[in-house]
């Protein structure tokens, strides 16, 4: 899945989710926001537009894509909107010379002409600014990569906030939300198939809540078994390989010995009669 525009999204902007599939035939797609404990659906098809967006847009998306053979969830994605608001009030108008230049006040123009007014940050370093401010929790996957099934992970939600807080996690799959249990940590203990999909914290405090970038866990089931069960069928299929060798040599035996008994018995005759026996 991927966002167009990345990086900073401010109130009033349009944003654009892309979903893509390799699967043969095409898939359908459908479009979920998680927010707080609630999972919304946001629309269908290849690509999912948020045109004007709001602060209520911000959350946890992600799309699901679908055909006759089953359906399979993308890794998450975090979509945080800056209200204008809370950005432009930092932003202080410079005016400026004739030249072009910053314009110093009466107190300022004794200076050195080395001196330089303060450089104003642009729209996106004050963003970073306000995301500094408004502080939002993050979560760390250790050991991180690839998770096979029978092993352990343990997830952190990370937080620069000093405040005391309360952390709750969530589990999305699919089309469903579950609590998967409290704490700054969250270990689960031995991993299954059923544990793929994406992760979410929620930090409450006397600010109020707020919930963090999600993360997408992808359980692979553990190669020796699959190594184990590929080697356990080639010894059945060598094993009915030789049993009907053995068979196919014992026929063998059998005919010969029949014309053993026939060519005792019947010694008298001539070679043309026992090769019509035969």
């Amino acid at each position: 899945m991927s966002m167009d525009p990345g990086g900073s999204i401010l109130e009033g902007d349009t944003v654009t989710l892309s979903c893509s599939s390799m699967a043969n035939p095409l898939s359908s797609y459908n479009w979920y926001q998680v927010k707080g404990a609630a999972i919304i659906k946001r629309g269908s098809g290849q690509n999912l537009t948020l045109a004007t967006v709001t602060p209520s847009d911000g959350g946890t998306y992600y799309c699901e894509a679908a055909n006759q053979h089953g359906g399979e969830t993308s890794p998450a994605r975090n979509v945080t909107v800056l209200a204008r608001s809370s950005v432009h009030k930092n932003l202080v108008p410079r005016e400026e010379t004739s030249t072009g230049g910053p314009l110093l006040s009466r107190t300022q123009s004794s200076l050195p002409m080395c001196k330089m007014a303060p450089k104003i940050p642009d729209i996106d370093e004050w963003a970073q600014l306000v995301m500094d401010v408004h502080d939002v929790p993050h979560v760390t996957v250790d050991p991180p990569g690839r998770l096979t099934e029978g092993s352990s992970v343990t997830l952190s939600c990370q937080s620069k906030d000093s405040l005391p807080s309360l952390y709750s996690w969530f589990h999305v799959d699919g089309v469903s939300l579950s609590n998967r249990g409290s704490g700054q940590n969250l270990t689960i203990r031995p991993v299954a198939i059923r544990d793929n999909g994406a992760y979410f914290c929620e930090m409450t405090n006397k600010n109020g809540a707020e919930n963090s970038t999600a993360v997408t866990l992808q359980v692979h089931r553990h190669q020796p078994k699959m190594i184990l069960y590929a080697l356990m069928g080639t010894i059945a299929v060598l094993s009915i390989c030789l049993f009907g060798l053995f068979l196919a040599l014992k026929m063998r035996k059998s005919r010969f010995y029949d014309l053993e008994i026939k060519m005792k018995y019947f010694n008298h005759f001539t070679p043309e009669r026992i090769q019509r026996l035969i």
